[in-house]
């Protein structure tokens, strides 16, 4: 595919881009609601502030937490790739849109077996989440932008040269 110079880090390897970066946010999810909670009923330093309800933030079963980790360790990858990164970061790039869609699947798994657990009671925020990770599902199978991006790494330039 013809990307535009724009799209190309200083190692010419095509940037992730700003949705890829949202789809790993929004499936780290999880991680992020417990500062988010703290952050969000602080009352600031005179103690004057007024809560914030943060009772949407409450993680409804674990098992929503732990399929969030391969979608965190990809994030940890994406901060760890450079040119002379460890074994384990490649390998992780490499394997990153199958991990992303592993993660996708576990969620979708997370809810159902949340859902089952409450009598099949779905409210609209959860068939709203079920519609996004669909989403996410055919974006990271079928987009040829994330394809490539997880099939570049960049090279060390000690080892290109000999």
């Amino acid at each position: 595919m013809n990307y535009d110079i724009s799209d190309l880090d200083d190692n010419g390897q095509v940037k992730p881009g700003f949705f890829l970066l949202l789809v790993m946010v929004f499936l780290s999810r999880q991680f992020l609601y417990g500062p988010l909670a703290l952050l969000a009923s602080r009352k600031g330093r005179g103690g004057s502030g007024a809560n914030i309800d943060v009772s949407w933030l409450a993680i409804n079963t674990y098992w929503e937490f732990f399929a969030c980790i391969p979608a965190l360790f990809m994030v940890l990858v994406l901060f760890k790739r450079k040119a002379d990164a460890a074994n384990w970061v490649r390998r992780g790039w490499h394997k990153g849109r199958l991990i992303l869609l592993t993660a996708t699947v576990l969620q979708v798994a997370a809810i159902a077996v949340g859902s089952i657990s409450h009598e099949f009671n779905m409210h609209t925020a959860t068939l709203i989440v079920l519609i996004i990770h669909f989403y996410i599902f055919v974006y990271l199978f079928r987009t040829q932008r994330v394809k490539d991006v997880f099939s570049m790494f960049p090279e060390n330039k000690n080892t290109a040269s000999e």
